[in-house]
Parts: C-alpha cells; structure tokens; sequence
C-alpha cells in the first residue's frame, strides 16, 4: 500500500511481561485490537506495537503482543490491516512515540507531509491518568510532549486529548490488589503535579493548578484506606506506610514554600514507585521488581 493511502495509526502500549509471557492485563490490550480488526475496516490503518525489553526478559513486549495478534487474528483479517509494525526498542512511552515516528518515516510508511490520525489503546486507568495529567497540566502533559517528539522526526499526528477517541481496556483485576494498584496509580497525578512545581515548567498560579491534583489524590489515599483489610498480611506494609504518604501528600500541598516540594517529593516518589510494583497483581517473583 501506498503512504498516502494510510490515514489512521493505532498504537498498542505495552505492559510488563513476566517469565518472557504476557500478562493478563497485556493480553487484555492484544484481545481489544483483535476485537478492533475482526469488527473494523483497517485497511488503511498501521498498527504498532510497542514496548521494549524490561527487567529480567528476554522478549520485547511488542513482539509479546505481536506473536498473540497473529495467533488469535485468521491469516485473511491479517492481510486486511494496512501495515504491521513492532517499535522494541523503548522502554516508556515517550521513547514509544519517538522511535515509533522515525520507523514510519524510514520506512516509507508515513511522510512528513501527510498527517496521521493517532489512536491508543492502553488500559483504562493508564489512559484516563496521561488524559487527566494533560487536561490539568498542560506543560507537564505525556500528549503535547508526544505532539512535539513526533514533529522533531517529521511526523505530523492528529491525537485527540478525549478519551473516546482512543481504545480504554477495561483493566482485568478487580481483586483487593488490583484495586489498590489502581488507587495507588491515581496518586502519580499529584506526584506530576509536584514535578512540575519542583521544575518550574507551569505559566499559571501554582495556587490556581494544585486543588484539582490534591482533590484527587486525597480521594485516592481514602479509597485505599477504606479497603485495606488488617487480616490481609499483603496489606500490613501499607498500612503501616499510608500515614507517612498522607503527611508527605498533605505538607507538600503548602503553596506558600517552594522548598517544601524538594524536601517531600524525593520520599513520595520513592513510596508510591514501591508500592506500585509492590500490590500489583502481575508481580514477577523471578526478577527483582523493587529495583
């Protein structure tokens, strides 16, 4: 197919392996884009697959999902799709979109010229969070700095900051640690936030930008709270750590002192990063995931 005929670009994020194998949550995304192709004319559509090699594998996430695709997609609907196109040298999501826009370039399949359409498909709670950082932080914002990576390479994307342009997976784990991974996920608005601050990116009043962040944050830290159960030997670390995120969550809110954020951000950051891997139902036991 010809470059110009491609008009649309569906980027399938990629999720933590474990033992080199998808993951529920990473079988979730390549179960979305079958149900996408087998329901949907993409003929001029280029998919791409994107993730890189992470800690303790051997197989990129990308060729993950790719290897899955072409196992659940008969050979017919396959040679339907536009194009086909793995990026496995990334390791998040800003590296996903650059190296992504040079591969396009490089191999004819897009120009510079020819704007595409850009969709993602991720899970749910991942991008409501980029969709959410970017409607109240702009500066600090995964889609505008994607915007500009893409233009750097000569690629110009169309990529809507509504979350019903793109393709949300339900996430699949709604047990207790699935729930705490997704609270805990929430937290990371109000960490961006103090990132921002701490580098001095934003143009409006601090004062002005922080209430919504720290609304949501303080939603999330009562949300874990209410459901973590003292029988559960998984969530005794947490209890035992959720007052000192509460204190570093509440103190760094004081808009009055700058320096506050370069004292408690450092902790916050390191805490919600722990328990992040920490309650995530995926956990790989055969690697060190705390590092």
């Amino acid at each position: 197919m010809d470059e110009r005929d491609f008009e649309h670009l569906i980027v399938v994020l990629g999720k933590r392996l474990n033992n080199d194998a998808l993951t529920p949550e990473g079988e979730s995304r390549v179960q979305a884009l079958v149900d996408r192709a087998m329901t949907q004319d993409l003929s001029n559509t280029i998919v791409a697959f994107c993730g890189g090699v992470t800690n303790g594998q051997s197989l990129s996430e990308a060729e993950a999902m790719h290897r899955r695709f072409l196992e659940l997609v008969p050979l017919v609907k396959q040679e339907s799709i536009g194009a086909l196109i793995i990026e496995d040298e990334s390791t998040n999501t800003v590296e996903n979109i650059r190296n992504l826009a040079e591969k396009l370039i490089d191999s004819g399949l897009a120009s510079n010229n020819k704007p595409l359409t850009v969709t993602l498909l991720s899970s749910d709670y991942h991008l409501k969070r980029v969709f959410t950082i970017q409607k109240l932080l702009d500066e600090q914002g995964l889609l505008k700095h994607l915007k500009h990576c893409c233009g750097e390479v000569g690629l110009t994307i169309n990529l809507s900051y509504e979350t019903q342009e793109h393709i949300l997976v339900p996430y699949p784990h709604n047990c207790l640690s699935g729930q705490l991974f997704v609270l805990i996920d929430q937290l990371t608005i109000y960490r961006v936030f103090l990132e921002g601050q701490m580098n001095n990116v934003f143009t409006k009043p601090i004062e002005e930008l922080i209430s919504k962040p720290y609304e949501i944050a303080v939603t999330a830290l009562d949300g874990i709270n209410g459901i973590l159960d003292i029988n559960n030997k998984e969530c005794l670390l947490l209890m035992e750590q959720m007052p000192i995120i509460r204190a570093l969550v509440d103190n760094s809110a004081n808009t009055q002192s700058a320096t506050c954020v370069y004292e408690y951000l450092p902790l916050l950051d390191t805490l919600l990063t722990f328990f992040n891997r920490y309650v995530d139902p995926e956990q790989d036991q055969s690697v060190k995931w705390w590092k």
